[in-house]
């Protein structure tokens, strides 16, 4: 168990390390084309530009590692407490992959996600061309189906 812990981890530190540099190689090169595209289009005030700030890269990248690890150690704990028969039976039969909590909140924001566009269309059709809502009822909706995904699978 030790030993595929430490090899996932490992592994999940590398990979880790690797895509956050990829990640801010290209957010240091995509973002100033993205400010100044914004600013053509009229999407940002014509005084928005990307600073030389090098915070947020740093914030970044060891955001990305910690999210690599943290999955990782979490995996990593489940399957090495797993006996060699016993991943044996599992493998054959996956089961519980879907909780209780999962399907629960699942149904709700997929619900929620449906609900509100219908209220909104009855109430205040204009409600919807709001900047606000272009970001926030999407993601209810894609969050919905990330919870519900291994039921779609």
């Amino acid at each position: 168990p030790g030993q595929l812990r430490r090899m996932v981890v490992a592994e999940a530190l590398l990979i880790g390390v690797l895509a956050s540099a990829v990640g801010c190689l290209l957010g240091s090169y995509g973002a100033p084309r993205l400010a100044a595209w914004a600013v053509g289009e009229d999407l940002a005030p014509r005084w928005f530009t990307v600073g030389d700030h090098t915070w947020p890269y740093s914030m970044a990248f060891w955001t990305g590692v910690l999210v690599a690890l943290s999955g990782a150690v979490a995996a990593s704990w489940r399957a090495g407490r797993t006996g060699p028969a016993e991943a044996l039976r599992e493998a054959a039969v996956d089961t519980g992959t879907m909780t209780w909590g999962r399907r629960l909140s699942g149904g709700g924001l997929l619900l929620t996600a449906v609900v509100l566009p219908v209220l909104a269309l009855v109430g205040d059709p204009g409600d919807l061309l709001h900047r606000k809502t272009y970001i926030s009822r999407p993601l209810l909706l894609i969050t919905a189906v990330a919870l519900l995904a291994p039921v779609l699978v």
